[in-house]
């Protein structure tokens, strides 16, 4: 949340981290676990591209300074991957619910 991501207020030990439509959420997830943060992600198809997102798997064995780790790392992967102006998805409009449909691109593939 001080980072401007909307996590929910419940008693989880799962937390989704939804991406900005444009970021490389595979590059992102590398970024992870080359900090040694594992974290899941999940990509389109699985949900749609306006869904992707990481999940964190938060538990009593953390510590302080392990969330701080987590907080920090996601800030600096989000500088690095997140497309510019696109901190986090928001009410804006700037994050559409679906892809195009494949028939928007003319000539196809």
């Amino acid at each position: 949340r001080a980072l401007g991501h909307v996590v929910p207020q419940d008693d989880s030990a799962i937390v989704a981290l939804k991406v900005p439509l444009g970021m490389d959420i595979r590059a992102a997830a590398h970024a992870f676990h080359r900090r040694g943060l594992f974290v899941n992600h999940v990509e389109y198809p699985a949900v749609a591209t306006s869904e992707q997102r990481f999940r964190l798997s938060v538990s009593t064995d953390h510590t302080a300074a392990d969330i701080r780790e987590l907080i920090e790392g996601v800030e600096a992967i989000w500088d690095e991957f997140a497309p510019a102006g696109l901190t986090a998805p928001g009410g804006d409009g700037a994050f559409p619910d679906e892809p195009p449909p494949l028939d928007a691109f003319e000539g196809g593939f």
